[in-house]
């Protein structure tokens, strides 16, 4: 069963209950997975209103792709669960095996990836929230901010996880590349939630 599968009480049992996974990269992804739920939400009650006719166009776009990003965030949360589950694998291969270094280096390259990843989509919710709050029915332009700051909280959860695994991986070139992105999706992220946040803040 995925964590998609479960009732909202039994994923945060399972969060709860003590064991490895779910973590706090699958918590992220199931946030995000929220967060662009909220926003379509938003893009779905303005295509229910004749005021917004002039953009339904652009909101069914976004609540279409919208869509899309619940379903990847929601196997992002399983694939982060599986992640850690190649690391513990890779760190209990006898030690005199030949290929436990690799092993390790690459599960805990897939480790700090999958986050990155999950930051990468919530960025995009994050995108379509700046939408929905700016051209969406202004009644809900709170919901539109709300999906924005679960989005933006799951890019800093994803990122933590990031960072911790970066630190167990010693290629040098991986670890710039990884955290060159992770800077960047940091930065956007904070100027996309100033911005959802003035235009809820003028629209209340």
């Amino acid at each position: 069963m995925t964590f998609a599968e479960l009732s909202i009480e039994s994923f945060h049992e399972a969060l709860a209950d003590g064991s490895p996974t779910p973590g706090g990269g699958s918590a992220a992804a199931v946030t995000a997975a929220c967060g662009a739920a909220a926003v379509e939400m938003v893009c779905t009650v303005s295509l229910n209103d004749a005021a917004y006719e002039a953009v339904h166009e652009e909101l069914a776009a976004a609540a279409h792709e919208l869509k899309r990003l619940r379903d990847r965030l929601h196997e992002l949360a399983d694939e982060d669960a599986a992640a850690f589950d190649g690391v513990i694998t890779a760190f209990r291969k006898p030690k005199d095996d030949p290929d436990r270094s690799t092993a390790i280096q690459e599960a805990m390259t897939t480790a700090a990836e999958i986050p990155l990843e999950t930051a990468e989509v919530a960025l995009e919710v994050l995108q379509y929230a700046e939408v929905a709050a700016r051209e969406g029915n202004q009644n809900a332009v709170t919901d539109a901010g709300t999906g924005a700051q679960l989005a933006h909280a799951a890019i800093t959860s994803a990122l933590f996880n990031v960072d911790i695994n970066l630190g167990s991986i010693s290629d040098e070139s991986t670890i710039d590349r990884l955290q060159h992105r992770r800077e960047e999706l940091a930065e956007e992220a904070s100027a996309l939630l100033n911005r959802v946040d003035t235009i809820v803040a003028e629209a209340v």
